[in-house]
């Protein structure tokens, strides 16, 4: 990543958290995004900066909530 990049880079971005997936680089994810504080983060990136983060919750709770 250059210099001119990085501080582009957005200080804060959304996180979709996942469970239970490998995602290779370069790998594509078909995601089924249904649930609606979801789908309102999807618009929300893609009417922005168009970045959203993964993570995959060491522990996940029953809600998909980040510990």
């Amino acid at each position: 990543m250059s210099d001119a990049a990085a501080t582009s880079f957005p200080d804060t971005i959304p996180i979709f958290p996942l469970t239970g997936v490998l995602l290779l680089p370069r790998g594509k994810l078909p995601l089924n995004i249904f649930e609606p504080r979801y789908l309102a983060m999807t618009r929300a990136a893609l009417g922005g900066e168009r970045l959203i983060g993964m993570v995959q919750p060491s522990q996940p709770q029953d809600d998909n909530r980040v510990r």
